[in-house]
């Protein structure tokens, strides 16, 4: 080989060797995001499946998500939680929130799930009571006095023309089996519940007439919060986040039963006892059904999964006022954020459906 080319392909072999240095180094792979989310109750019940299906089906884990889960008493509770940073997001029915940050603790929503008031004032088909006003003089169960269905319940009966102090006696009758063994037994007429706790009642053979508010029971009721440090310093996180679980919600929306069915793989003790296997999925079909009612967006102007109505939102402040939950009002932009949503939204849903669709369980 002549000196000439000798040459040549050393300076080839040179100016390959430093081009492949220029070229940049792969980064490595980074390491999920952990954030801990609080539930407002002790028990992982089939509301909270956009939890097991994202696990399960990896919604998180394509977000860069790694998600603790845990339970507490109540909304309260949750707050607390996460306002004390020991969690990093959590999700609650709104009265709370709004107590709070009418007291300046700086809790936010970022993603709206509840789209509808979960309470109601339910009495049994059979019964004579036809309407709101047949209640006067009678007795209403409520969890406690202490229960955010209170409120609801009075101001259902005030819009009827009926005073909530004088002519109604509201009595603590706790929730499940207990509500329902004080409305056969007589002790109560009527109870001022929520969604679920209906369900569950149902599930034991009473069957409800119904009572809402005229105005009230489609406004928004609570979502996905954190506060608003955190939210401004992991504005990505609540994203990726909000995506994975609207990603759960697509999925759950179209196939409950598969939702159901991923729910109790992952929390098993939530499928009920004592019964068939065909009698345990009718139930949780009937409880997960009656809840989403109350997450669906068909009634809402913006369907987008996590959208607020600022305008429901305000109502709602509005009547946490007049129902002498708050002392005074305030602007509902300083508890809820439209700006994540669209980052939210943006992914396949069509495909989503479509695994919903062909997704086969054991």
């Amino acid at each position: 080989m002549g000196h000439r080319m000798i040459g040549r392909l050393a300076a080839a072999l040179v100016a390959g060797a430093l081009l492949t240095l220029a070229l940049p180094v792969p980064a490595p792979a980074q390491a999920p995001r952990k954030v801990t989310f609080v539930f407002p109750t002790p028990v992982m019940d089939l509301r909270y499946s956009p939890a097991s299906v994202g696990i399960e089906l990896g919604f998180f884990k394509e977000e860069g998500i790694e998600p603790t889960f845990q339970t507490l008493a109540g909304s309260a509770a949750a707050i607390q939680a996460v306002m004390a940073g020991q969690a990093d997001l959590g999700t609650s029915t709104n009265e709370p929130a709004i107590t709070s940050r009418q007291r300046d603790i700086p809790v936010r929503y970022f993603y709206e799930w509840y789209t509808k008031i979960i309470y109601r004032l339910g009495v049994p088909e059979a019964s004579a009571i036809r309407t709101v006003a047949d209640l006067r003089g009678k007795n209403i169960g409520i969890q406690s006095h202490a229960s955010a269905a209170l409120p609801y319940a009075r101001a259902v009966l005030r819009a009827a023309g009926l005073n909530p102090d004088t002519d109604v006696t509201f009595l603590p009758v706790g929730v499940g089996a207990q509500a329902a063994t004080a409305l056969r037994g007589g002790q109560v007429d009527a109870l001022a519940l929520w969604d679920t706790q209906y369900a569950g009642i149902e599930n034991l053979g009473t069957k409800f007439r119904y009572f809402v508010h005229p105005q009230l029971a489609n406004l928004s009721s609570g979502g996905l919060f954190s506060s608003d440090e955190w939210l401004k310093n992991n504005r990505d996180v609540a994203v990726r986040f909000g995506r994975a679980w609207a990603k759960a919600s697509t999925f759950i929306f179209a196939n409950p039963e598969a939702a159901i069915r991923i729910h109790w793989k992952i929390y098993p003790q939530t499928k009920p006892k004592g019964v068939s296997d065909a009698e345990a999925l009718k139930q949780a079909t009937h409880v997960l059904r009656t809840v989403l009612e109350y997450h669906g967006r068909e009634h809402k102007k913006n369907r987008a999964w996590g959208a607020f109505s600022p305008e429901e939102w305000q109502q709602y402040i509005e009547f946490l006022v007049r129902e002498k939950v708050i002392p005074s009002s305030f602007p509902a932009a300083q508890i809820m954020t439209n700006e994540y949503i669209d980052a939210i939204n943006d992914f396949a849903q069509d495909k989503v459906r479509a695994l919903a669709r062909d997704y086969k369980t054991n």
